[in-house]
């Protein structure tokens, strides 16, 4: 009986690491197969748009945001008018995030000033989620160079209060944000950022507001942001938001990289990147009993 034992311990050692060789082969075979899937997408919606002109920038993104809850997002910028100095553009998003659905649409210029090394933009935007109802228009400001960019966005909700059943409502935020990238001198796209924001109801008996700090990087076709935040809600604490974009536009790829900070050299091939803005409608959320339940 010794013996058996003897033989068959070793002998299921070595089935559970075959089991775990294979299983790990497998799951190498699955992420390679679903990553060249990935790119085959993506280049051949690519070369079917390669004789549209006017679609310049046209992705699919598939991530987790803040507290692991899952993201899809579908984004496209087209060009309307373009000229030696800038161009007019319309940019428009349908986001899936924690069950909600979120479409923007928008419109913007930017200008081309100081030989190419800095962009001066406008925009503005309307956004609709469709759960509730929310309806919110948005207005925003960018300066956009190869050593830091400076973004500025106001929101204006105009939905009003969406009654959520049970006698519990919901309504949309109005507010602003700014946010500031430093981006580094290398060759991988990385940028230090800070930013502010502030949103409240109507009535004014509910405001979130708090800052945030981090870095963004995007690696290949991985977009990763960690950062650290602090609100008046939900305090302070760490957050980290990654995504794998599926580029199906003509996207520019090579980009030039400064060789230091305080050097500005041509960003004449950013003139299409998407905006940056909250594009999901900020909400609180208000109990039959007039207790606020969560605002996001």
């Amino acid at each position: 009986m010794l013996t058996v034992k003897k033989f068959f311990l070793p002998f299921l050692i070595f089935i559970v690491f075959i089991g775990v060789a294979r299983a790990s082969t497998l799951e190498s075979r699955v992420t390679s197969y679903v990553n060249n899937l990935a790119n085959n997408l993506g280049d051949n919606i690519s070369s079917l748009l390669k004789g549209n002109d006017r679609i310049k920038h046209l992705d699919l993104s598939i991530g987790v945001k803040e507290h692991l809850k899952p993201t899809i997002s579908l984004m496209n910028v087209n060009k309307i008018k373009e000229t030696e100095t800038g161009a007019f553009f319309n940019q428009n998003s349908l986001s899936l995030h924690d069950n909600d659905q979120t479409i923007n649409v928008g419109l913007g210029h930017r200008s081309l000033m100081y030989d190419d090394k800095l962009i001066i933009g406008i925009n503005v935007f309307l956004d609709y989620a469709f759960d509730e109802a929310h309806q919110r228009q948005g207005a925003g400001v960018e300066f956009i160079s190869s050593s830091f960019d400076l973004r500025g966005n106001y929101y204006d909700a105009t939905s009003g209060i969406q009654n959520t059943g049970g006698g519990s409502t919901e309504e949309a935020l109005d507010g602003w944000d700014s946010r500031l990238d430093f981006h580094l001198p290398i060759k991988y796209d990385v940028r230090l950022f800070g930013s502010v924001f502030d949103f409240e109801n109507a009535a004014g008996n509910f405001e979130l507001k708090g800052e945030k700090y981090g870095f963004n990087a995007l690696i290949d076709r991985l977009n990763i942001e960690v950062g650290y935040t602090d609100d008046n809600k939900t305090g302070d604490g760490v957050f980290a938001n990654v995504a794998y974009r599926i580029p199906l536009g003509n996207q520019q790829v090579n980009k030039k990289v400064s060789k230091s900070i305080s050097e500005f050299v041509s960003v004449r091939d950013r003139l299409y990147e998407p905006v940056k803005r909250e594009n999901k409608i900020r909400v609180v959320k208000i109990s039959a009993s007039n207790v606020i339940v969560s605002g996001f």
